[in-house]
């Protein structure tokens, strides 16, 4: 009867034993699983800033090609407004300087 009882209380602690060691597995799993769930998110983020990052550089550059062209637009008009003014002499082009540049005109 003796012998009965010991080795009931050996195969409970042996159930015990088996129980813990699959808990502990599962406690480990779960940590693992959890991990990998916080660095998918923490990849899906850094992806989000380059992805945001690429799009500001993008207007970035299309803001400084549309400066150039409005540059070019300007000059374009400036050229094209020289050219429609009537030719004048060039003492009096109001960019001219004061000073005359020769004594050419004067003979």
């Amino acid at each position: 009867r003796e012998e009965a009882l010991k080795r009931q209380q050996l195969e409970q602690e042996h159930e015990r034993r088996r129980q813990e060691r699959e808990d502990a597995v599962r406690k480990q799993q779960e940590a693992l699983q959890k991990e990998a769930a916080r660095r998918r998110e923490q990849a899906q983020a850094f992806e989000r800033v380059q992805h945001h990052h690429q799009q500001l550089l993008d207007e970035e550059e299309a803001c400084e090609e549309e400066a150039r062209e409005d540059e070019r637009r300007r000059e374009r008009l400036d050229r094209e407004k020289l050219l429609q003014q009537p030719n004048m002499p060039i003492s009096r082009h109001p960019h001219a300087t004061a000073a005359p540049l020769s004594n050419a005109s004067s003979a």
